[in-house]
């Protein structure tokens, strides 16, 4: 029995579930902005808290750490690999639980504190808010009919909303390349264009990608919000497009433009000019 006993816990902890259900969901929680970035002589930053459900709900909130993959999905981690810097340690941040009432806002207050040898370069973690469930559940082990084998397993999701943090210090620069361009036509009639975006330098890269017709200033298709996270040097981006947009493209010269939208950028970082056949 205390080898099951250590089974059972060991199982119940490592269970992270996020989906629908009648506790707070992921969707019901607004968080601002969705990523904080230390640069400069910044050293105090503000997350605001909004809850659109329809009962209080309530946080916790605490740091993870995660590894992008070439495709763009981020994994959590527990050690740093080769490249790897994390930010937790010089950021503190308050309150670390949080009950929000419906459409009341809740500022959370992040500091940094850098110590002297810090090291150039970029650091990043991720800010987790962690719904916690109204029994305060998540899992239980329970006896049933008084018999000392029966156990029973009781699972409570947990949802959960996470948005990055990032240190950047000392000198610090990226460049972007647009390569490999691809374009196809789906079976549903619509098509997906694919790019490459390569990074170099020593920090991470945040923006949109616009695809322009050869001669035409606004985009006749656009992704935003695309990161291009350290150490990793590449990712690859697929935009869907509707059976419109394919037939606009096909056949014709296009440029595709990766924007920076980080406040310290300086607009087009990159481009591509092709012929969609």
């Amino acid at each position: 029995m205390k080898n099951l006993n250590g089974f059972m816990a060991s199982f119940a902890a490592s269970i992270l579930l996020f989906g629908a259900g009648n506790h707070a969901e992921a969707s019901d929680l607004l968080v601002s902005p969705v990523r904080v970035v230390f640069e400069g002589r910044d050293r105090v930053a503000e997350v605001t808290l909004v809850n659109k459900g329809q009962s209080t709900a309530n946080y916790r909130v605490g740091f993870e750490n995660r590894r992008m993959d070439e495709n763009g999905s981020l994994k959590k981690i527990e050690e740093a690999g080769e490249g790897d810097l994390f930010a937790e340690n010089y950021v503190r941040y308050a309150p670390r639980r949080v009950s929000l009432q419906p459409n009341v806002p809740q500022t959370l207050r992040l500091m940094l504190r850098k110590p002297a040898d810090m090291a150039a370069g970029e650091y990043r973690s991720h800010l987790h808010f962690a719904a916690v469930p109204d029994d305060a559940g998540g899992a239980s082990i329970e006896r049933r009919g008084g018999n000392a084998d029966g156990l029973s397993i009781q699972l409570t999701p947990i949802y959960g909303v996470t948005i990055p943090v990032i240190i950047r210090h000392g000198e610090v620069s990226a460049a972007a390349q647009v390569e490999n361009v691809d374009f196809r036509r789906n079976t549903d009639g619509g098509g997906t264009l694919s790019v490459r975006l390569k990074r170099n330098g020593n920090i991470s890269l945040y923006g949109d990608i616009d695809v322009h017709l050869q001669g035409e200033e606004s985009p006749a298709v656009q992704k935003r919000g695309i990161a291009l996270y350290t150490p990793n040097v590449a990712r690859l981006i697929d935009i869907a497009l509707t059976p419109e947009q394919y037939s606009s493209l096909a056949g014709r010269n296009v440029e595709i433009r990766y924007r920076d939208r980080t406040k310290s950028g300086a607009g087009i970082v990159a481009s591509a000019a092709a012929i969609l056949n």
